[in-house]
């Protein structure tokens, strides 16, 4: 599913816009990470936007069988991303916001990432370079509910390995540990993540 945000920072007038795509993670749309999007969006400096967000609870694709078919035509056998990859190679910017499960991504979004690999069958078997023609720049924001930042260390040399092959560069990732305590992000957190949104959207 795919739908269009309405936030502070957006303007009207899509014609001049930066795409924004944005895979969010949780299956609670008023959770921790709905929260530190919040605070993410609230950090930015004000710029022209279109934001479209995909909801990987709500998407629910298929996982990805290894059937090969992706080494054969630039395509994949399941048709439920299809309108995901048409936003991914029309977008300048990425954005994946998710909590911290089991030390790694949710089910629902590491089935959407791991049907990437078509990307990279696309690079390696039918030889196409650039593969996406647009450059982006990604953030990934994390949450966990433990001190422990393994996982969402994990999380991101994931997507900086998926990346590679994508014309795509992971510039930052913010994670928010602790959220078990419910405690507001600290000064320092809110200019880190001021800086971060500033890097994110640097021409």
């Amino acid at each position: 599913m795919v739908t269009c945000l309405s936030v502070p920072i957006v303007k009207t007038d899509s014609s001049s816009s930066r795409q924004v795509l944005l895979f969010f993670g949780s299956p609670r749309a008023q959770g921790h990470t709905a929260r530190l999007l919040e605070r993410f969006w609230e950090a930015l400096p004000e710029e022209s936007l279109e934001i479209k967000k995909i909801d990987a609870y709500q998407a629910r694709v298929s996982p990805c069988i290894h059937c090969g078919d992706c080494e054969k035509t630039p395509s994949c056998r399941f048709h439920d991303m299809d309108e995901m990859d048409r936003l991914l190679r029309a977008s300048d910017l990425l954005l994946f916001a998710s909590p911290v499960y089991g030390l790694g991504f949710p089910a629902p979004l590491k089935a959407m990432l791991d049907r990437f690999q078509r990307y990279y069958a696309e690079r390696f078997f039918l030889e196409k370079r650039p593969l996406m023609e647009r450059p982006k720049r990604a953030v990934l924001l994390t949450v966990s509910g433990s001190a422990d930042e393994s996982g969402a260390q994990n999380m991101a040399r994931a997507l900086t390995r998926q990346f590679t092959v994508m014309n795509t560069k992971l510039i930052g990732h913010f994670h928010r540990p602790n959220t078990d305590r419910g405690t507001e992000l600290s000064k320092e957190e809110k200019e880190a993540l001021r800086q971060l949104g500033k890097d994110w959207l640097r021409d």
